[in-house]
């Protein structure tokens, strides 16, 4: 059964969740294009979000991502598989699902092609989702000091398009998974315990 502490973390996992919906802007629909002109020189546009929006969501998302956190996706979700909250089948299979989905946007099996498909590289070094999440989220807005492979993909135009249009995507497809998992796990199990800590006040007469 789930302890205190436990019960605590996953309403403080819930409330966390609710400051990451309330940024509705990161949600907006965004677009990139890439145009060649001939004979003019290649040309690049993107309709891009305010870069004050950004910085609010990764604020609110970092937890969820951060290994050391309490709130990681990995952790929230080794928590509930232990607790297996009183055989609740749906509760059980939306949180293999959850981690199942987060695995896969992050492309964190060996077979799995960076992108979708698309494979960037810099030099012989393959980039996938995971890799190149961490590499905006640590060299572009937490350690601005430290940049070691972001320089290399903005020196060029078409790559700096590409990595950044699909962290962006890449993040908002995380926002919607954890809310969904919100919605379907975490909401689920809180009523659990709540009706459970009911029953232990107020036990029915027999």
């Amino acid at each position: 059964m789930i302890s205190i502490n436990e019960g605590y973390t996953l309403g403080n996992f819930h409330e966390q969740i609710k400051k990451l919906k309330s940024n509705t802007d990161f949600f907006q629909n965004f677009s990139y294009s890439y145009e060649l002109n001939i004979p003019k020189q290649e040309e690049y546009k993107y309709v891009d979000m305010e870069e004050k929006t950004i910085k609010a969501f990764i604020l609110d998302f970092r937890p969820f991502f951060m290994t050391k956190s309490k709130f990681n996706i990995d952790k929230i979700c080794n928590l509930i598989a232990k607790n297996n909250y009183f055989n609740d089948k749906a509760i059980e299979e939306n949180t293999k699902k959850m981690r199942l989905f987060w695995n896969q946007l992050l492309e964190r099996k060996k077979k799995d092609l960076a992108f979708n498909g698309l494979v960037m590289k810099i030099g012989d070094k393959r980039i996938k989702s995971e890799e190149n999440l961490k590499m905006w989220l640590n060299e572009e807005y937490h350690h601005p000091d430290n940049k070691k492979m972001l320089p290399q993909i903005k020196n060029n135009m078409f790559m700096e398009l590409l990595s950044k249009s699909s962290w962006l995507d890449l993040l908002q497809k995380l926002g919607q998974l954890i809310v969904w998992f919100d919605n379907v796990v975490i909401l689920e199990i809180l009523k659990i315990i709540v009706n459970k800590y009911e029953n232990q006040r107020n036990p029915k007469e027999n």
